[in-house]
């Protein structure tokens, strides 16, 4: 079953010398549709460009996830950032976070107590 939810992707640190057309030829090919890319560049750093692909489907996003770990692209891999892996698998980082504090804050409190065991006797 294909879910039809709309994701965003980002490709951070693409080098200057490869061309959007260059891009969405070896994307289009790795998830079979011609997907919607937008350029964006950083000014204080010329060379750091991101690239968001806006019309494409969970599953082509995991795919193309796969793709950029695996493969690389003229001698330098592509990085997915992890939006991508956020959005595919609906948890967010302050989701993670917010966990991650509570499980520390438990282990906090069950120290506490055990030293005022420790401190009673």
């Amino acid at each position: 079953m294909q879910r039809s939810i709309k994701s965003k992707l980002l490709i951070t640190n693409l080098p200057q010398k490869y061309s959007v057309d260059l891009l969405i030829q070896k994307i289009s090919i790795w998830i079979g549709t011609n997907p919607n890319v937008q350029i964006l560049q950083n000014k204080k750093n010329p060379n750091n460009r991101l690239a968001i692909i806006t019309s494409i489907t969970q599953e082509q996003a995991i795919i193309l996830k796969q793709k950029a770990t695996e493969n690389t692209f003229q001698n330098r891999q592509l990085k997915v950032s992890n939006y991508v892996q956020r959005r595919v698998y609906g948890q967010t980082k302050n989701q993670n976070y917010n966990t991650n504090k509570a499980r520390g804050q438990n282990e906090h409190e069950k120290i506490k107590k055990n030293k005022k065991k420790f401190q009673a006797t």
